[in-house]
């Protein structure tokens, strides 16, 4: 299992806001046995400068190790 948590909060751009920033992410990965492997991972993204809406992803992935 792998998650991180960050924030962010920096200087006032022209608008007089401040800069504000929060991302975050949590993945697991199961391995029944040596050559198979399954992970899923989610992130979100999320500022009030660079950013219209929040980024949003899901990534999946298989894994087949040869012998």
């Amino acid at each position: 299992m792998l998650s991180f948590l960050a924030a962010s909060y920096g200087s006032k751009n022209a608008e007089g806001e401040n800069y504000k920033g929060v991302f975050g992410g949590l993945g697991l990965s199961f391995a029944p046995n040596s050559t198979h492997s399954l992970s899923v991972f989610g992130f979100f993204m999320n500022n009030n400068t660079y950013l219209d809406e929040a980024d949003k992803r899901v990534s999946v992935s298989y894994t087949y190790q040869f012998d």
